[in-house]
């Protein structure tokens, strides 16, 4: 892992080129972040745009860019500390983000952006919960 801690993980992904274009490995089932799949989705986000506050209290998400470039805003939840990940289409790049995480993230493409997202669990508004933009600072993004 590139970077790792209690509340999220970063990790470059294994692209192999060929002719043709390339394959970017995203998740593996022996991958430590694989924790099983209850839904795959590609989340969206338009120029010069912040999406957040969200926090997820079960499920556990892996996240790649595969158009464009992103910005995520993580708090630890126990210090409120923020960490800066950028992940991007060129450079390509898992973000693992644990339960009990707030996060936020920015497109800092001139273009919309699309993020593939893996959670363990299915989405449900019982174990997530959102917060104003305005709750956290906002100088990381």
């Amino acid at each position: 892992s590139a970077e790792m801690n209690d509340f999220f993980s970063s990790e470059k992904l294994k692209t192999i080129q060929n002719n043709d274009g390339r394959i970017i490995k995203c998740l593996k089932a022996t991958d430590a972040e694989y924790k099983g799949c209850g839904e795959a989705y590609i989340t969206t986000i338009r120029q010069n745009r912040i999406k957040g506050w969200i926090y997820h209290e079960m499920a556990t998400l892996n996240l790649v860019c595969i158009h464009g470039c992103v910005n995520f805003v993580l708090i630890n939840p126990k210090s409120l500390e923020q960490h800066a990940v950028k992940i991007t289409d060129e450079s390509p790049t898992r973000l693992t983000i644990y339960p009990k995480t707030w996060f936020g993230f920015s497109n800092k493409s001139n273009f919309e952006s699309k993020i593939l997202s893996i959670m363990d669990l299915e989405h449900s508004d019982f174990e997530v919960r959102k917060a104003k933009l305005s709750q956290f600072p906002l100088d990381l993004f």
